[in-house]
């Protein structure tokens, strides 16, 4: 009887049957958590002498839906906003005794690692210094590829 389970009256569950597609459907899940037409922002936080800024608040917010998400750095600085929904957006860090920052102009592209590094400078909160830059294209965290396929390219 190896293989299948007794289901009563003489009728057996082929277990392989059923162990097949529950690691499809597994498999099927994850495929669709990876099309996600999702980026992610990353980066450290420092002082101007280059030491780590822990506890910063950073917040991320997408220019075009204005929906906004918010993180504190890391003990060593760093910081991570998975999951973001591709678009524009606009990412501010603030710690108390430093200015605030702001970095505007990032577009974020599917699956996109945008590696935005800050450095705060000492002063009082209600100072901000806004920098306007593109997030560089080139991913350099992974050595994954990908882009977008636009109509003119599928036909």
């Amino acid at each position: 009887m190896g293989g299948a389970g007794k289901l009563g009256r003489g009728r057996y569950l082929p277990v392989g049957r059923i162990a097949v597609s529950i690691l499809f459907l597994l498999m099927a899940g994850s495929a669709v958590v990876a099309q996600l037409p999702t980026a992610t922002i990353l980066g450290v936080v420092r002082d101007a002498s280059g030491a780590a800024v822990p506890d910063a608040k950073l917040t991320a917010r997408n220019v075009e839906t204005g929906q906004t998400r918010t993180t504190i750095s890391a003990d060593d600085g760093s910081y991570r906003f998975s999951a973001l929904p591709v678009g524009n957006y606009e990412v501010r860090a603030e710690h108390p005794g430093f200015q605030s920052e702001e970095r505007r102009g990032l577009t974020l592209a599917v699956s996109q690692e945008a590696v935005v590094n800050i450095s705060l400078q000492v002063g009082s909160v209600d100072q901000t210094v806004a920098v306007t830059a593109e997030a560089p294209q080139v991913n350099t965290t992974s050595d994954e590829l990908g882009g977008l396929v636009n109509e003119e390219k599928v036909t």
